[in-house]
This record gives structure tokens, C-alpha cells and sequence, in this order.
């Protein structure tokens, strides 16, 4: 925890819809819902994530909608993207706060 911490500017930064959109490259997106996603899975970072949570509900929201609109050849492309999104709003819903280590 202490060194996910160490990290939080960084973690604040993945979790930026710049990286999140549908502006962003396809690789750099999965990316980094694959970190966030790993990150609520192993309890680090947590209240990073919780502190935009509305947010990046309502991006994920957004992103799972257009990816479920395609067909075809990009539909199977957008297919691990759209199962990363699906599984992280579910981790993210479930998400409890860290607790403050005295320190």
C-alpha cells in the first residue's frame, strides 16, 4: 500500500480520461484500465480511484455504450476493451475505502 502511495500522482494521472476516452489510443486505453482494474483487484490506491469515481463510472458508462453499438471486425477488436470496462465498474461499485494508516 505504502509504495501503491508512492505512486499516486502517477495512478491520478492513468485514471485521467485523456487516457480513458474514446480519444485515446485503443492500446493506451486498455492499458490503463487494465492497471486500474488491477489495482482495485489487489486493494492499492484505492481512495485514488474512489476520489473519481463518479467520473470514471460515468466515462466507463459512456464507453461501454459506444463499444457495444459496434459490429463486425470492430466489435471483436473492442471485445477485451469492453470486458475490461465491464469487470472494473463492477470492482469499482464494490470498492471500500482504504484505511488511513496513522504515520
Amino acid at each position: 500500500v505504502a509504495r501503491a502511495n508512492k505512486f499516486c500522482d502517477a495512478i491520478a494521472i492513468v485514471a485521467d480520461p485523456q487516457y480513458l476516452d474514446d480519444g485515446s489510443n485503443s492500446q493506451l486505453r486498455e492499458s490503463s484500465i487494465s492497471l486500474l482494474k488491477q489495482l482495485i483487484e489487489r486493494h492499492l490506491a484505492v481512495n485514488i480511484l474512489l476520489e473519481r469515481k463518479d467520473m470514471l463510472a460515468s466515462l466507463g458508462v459512456q464507453r461501454i455504450s459506444q463499444l457495444r453499438t459496434l459490429t463486425g471486425e470492430e466489435a471483436e477488436i473492442a471485445q477485451t476493451e469492453l470486458q475490461e470496462w465491464e469487470s472494473f465498474l463492477v470492482l469499482l461499485a464494490r470498492a471500500k475505502p482504504e484505511d488511513k494508516k496513522p504515520g
